[in-house]
């Protein structure tokens, strides 16, 4: 197996199926919005956040997350074919391509353990932004509804004008 073309085709393979992925995802999601009572609560909830109009930084951040799943599977079929070079190297008792295999396994080992950290680094990330947004984004509303800020205004209204008298006095 030639390593250094298997980098630029795993590269290209990774880039194919995030456009292909995103494409499908996007029609599926679309179906079940229309189709679904559930989907479409939770596109309800949903659509300001991940709306491209508000932002583009939550969509970069699931395209992120949907990249770095890829290089998690594509990792897999490398590591598959790791094997297959390793146990033919062992099985035939060759030295040097057992060594040879040992670096690339060292490699690909640390791919993936980065490749981990990150998707759990983003996903986290993408997690506390989003409920942040949320919580602001309802805090919001629900207060808007509220009678408790005209209370507070003349209850402030009514402290300051009572400070006046006494500070008058």
């Amino acid at each position: 197996m030639n390593w250094s073309d298997e980098l630029l085709s795993s590269f290209l393979w990774i880039i194919q199926s995030l456009v292909i992925t995103s494409i499908v995802f996007s029609l599926i999601l679309a179906l079940l919005v229309k189709t679904t009572r559930w989907a479409h609560q939770f596109w309800l909830l949903a659509k300001n956040y991940l709306s491209p109009k508000q932002s583009l930084k939550p969509l970069c951040y699931f395209w992120v997350i949907i990249f770095f799943n890829l290089v998690a599977v594509r990792l897999d079929i490398l590591f598959s074919n790791w094997y297959n070079a390793m146990y033919s190297a062992l099985q035939e008792m060759n030295v040097s391509v057992f060594w040879q295999q040992m670096v690339v396994f060292s490699l690909l080992a640390t791919v993936h353990v980065l490749n981990v950290l990150f998707t759990y680094y983003i996903s986290q990330r993408f997690k506390i932004q989003w409920r942040t947004w949320l919580n602001g984004h309802y805090v919001e509303k629900w207060t808007a509804n509220l009678i408790c800020p005209q209370k507070v205004r003349l209850y402030s209204n009514l402290i300051q004008g009572l400070s006046s008298v006494f500070h008058r006095a």
